[in-house]
């Protein structure tokens, strides 16, 4: 197993740690990370949080989706650059 990265994001709709925004921290209440790492990978966490207070619930959804977006797409470009950089 190689790197695995939680990216965690405690929310529903725009209330943190609301209903199942709990979800994601309670896994990790119950050592999920632990679990990975015993069958050998590497774990790496992250606690999305926004930054700002938002007017509405639409614009904060958006922005938790831009920024689970832009971190997805850091971890398939970091794993891209390992793979060459292994090879």
């Amino acid at each position: 197993m190689n790197e695995i990265r939680l990216i965690v994001v405690p929310y529903e709709l725009d209330r943190v740690r609301y209903g199942v925004g709990r979800a994601p921290e309670r896994l990790l209440d119950f050592a999920a990370e632990e679990v990975l790492s015993a069958r050998g990978a590497t774990v790496r966490k992250e606690v999305l949080e926004l930054e700002e207070d938002f007017s509405g619930e639409i614009e904060a959804c958006f922005e938790l989706i831009r920024m689970v977006s832009a971190r997805v797409r850091e971890a398939v470009r970091e794993e891209v650059i390992a793979k060459y950089v292994d090879d």
